[in-house]
């Protein structure tokens, strides 16, 4: 038998995605407005992301986003352009703008549909259309679902796949890091140089790789992906590469680690380099040490050392929220670092929508797991 859902496209694709897998319709028609960038792109994207993931059939329709009553006249002629019926379907309205949210619910329960919305958290609310009042349903939606997907299908659908450059290493456990105790790998974690230290790739399988020198900050990346994977998540990509639009091959930003877990993104941004401040106070201690220390050179190294402090505060803070936006509202993001960061990024950090969390190497293997959740 046939089973369609009518489901309201918008940014975050999570809610269209996680429905489709436990609805699972033989056909879905997304239902987006006008705007490109808040729907009719996103629900290109799906639609590409369902095609390629064998997905259900999927067709889009566009529909007005600013007249109620124009709303509720499309799904009515969505419906009898396609012949279904209203024990053939139910439409989601978790996507779209609250208008058109709005008008689809009462669109539904005046024909007779069923409807649901996802509620964060992995809820879904089911609305059974019965006199007098409609029967409510909740439902925990298993987030493992998706435990097969792949990232970078999912980063896509997301971000837009004329803006993936390369989709980086995939990265998943090799017999020596499976069998490896946690408790090892968090002792390794606490050494003082992770740069000198055990070298976390001899850990892991790495599909697609980079090639070429590797950088100064690999081990890190790479020690991330280890506690990931550790705890049960499948894959973990890492390095991917973005680029502005679909003709420039210049790489505008890359991303560290990206995985999925729990029915949403998760980014991180790996940094374990010392600061230029860092360096320029041990650069001072060493002058100070040979007998240095003229006035007129303590006012200028302390106006560098402001100065560098602001840009590296700056720049910091910028990373944070690239991390933070390209998960969307339903992602998760967080930065590790190798040494703590200054209280007002901290702040910033924080007041970030979703938050980044920020975790010190050293604490990865307790910390990770506990964000995890």
């Amino acid at each position: 038998m046939s089973f369609v859902v009518l489901s309201l496209a918008s940014r975050q694709v999570w809610p269209q995605v996680l429905a489709v897998a436990h609805l699972k319709p033989t056909k879905l028609v997304l239902l987006h407005s006008p705007d490109p960038t808040e729907s009719r792109n996103p629900a290109e994207r799906l639609q590409t992301y369902f095609q390629q993931s064998s997905g259900p059939e999927t067709f889009l329709e566009s529909v007005p986003s600013a007249d109620f009553q124009l709303i509720k006249t499309r799904l009515s002629e969505i419906v009898a352009k396609y012949g279904i019926l209203p024990c053939e379907g139910i439409v989601n309205f978790t996507g779209g703008n609250k208008l058109m949210a709005t008008a689809s619910y009462e669109w539904a329960k005046d024909s007779g549909w069923k409807s649901c919305y996802l509620e964060r958290g992995n809820f879904l609310c089911e609305f059974i259309p019965e006199s007098p009042h409609p029967t409510i349903t909740t439902t925990s939606i298993d987030a493992q679902l998706l435990r097969d997907a792949d990232t970078v299908k999912l980063l896509s659908a997301q971000l837009g796949e004329s803006l993936l450059q390369h989709p980086g290493e995939r990265l998943t456990l090799n017999a020596k890091g499976r069998e490896m105790p946690r408790e090892e790998i968090a002792k390794r974690l606490s050494q003082k140089d992770i740069h000198a230290g055990f070298s976390f790739r001899s850990l892991l399988v790495i599909d697609n790789p980079l090639g070429g020198p590797g950088a100064a900050g690999d081990n890190l990346e790479y020690a991330a992906a280890v506690v990931i994977l550790k705890h049960g998540i499948p894959e973990v990509r890492r390095s991917v590469k973005l680029k502005s639009g679909s003709d420039s091959n210049v790489t505008e930003s890359e991303i560290d680690i990206v995985f999925h877990w729990n029915g949403r993104l998760w980014m991180a941004d790996c940094k374990a380099k010392s600061s230029g401040a860092t360096k320029l106070r041990k650069l001072e201690q060493a002058i100070q040490r040979l007998g240095w220390n003229p006035k007129l050179l303590r006012i200028e190294l302390d106006k560098l050392k402001g100065q560098l402090a602001d840009t590296e505060a700056r720049l910091i803070k910028e990373d944070l929220q690239q991390i933070s936006e390209m998960g969307g509202l339903l992602g998760s993001a967080f930065a590790i670092r190798l040494q703590g960061l200054p209280e007002d990024v901290m702040r910033f950090a924080r007041s970030r929508r979703p938050k980044v969390e920020v975790v010190h190497v050293a604490e990865m293997m307790s910390r990770i797991p506990q964000l995890l959740k």
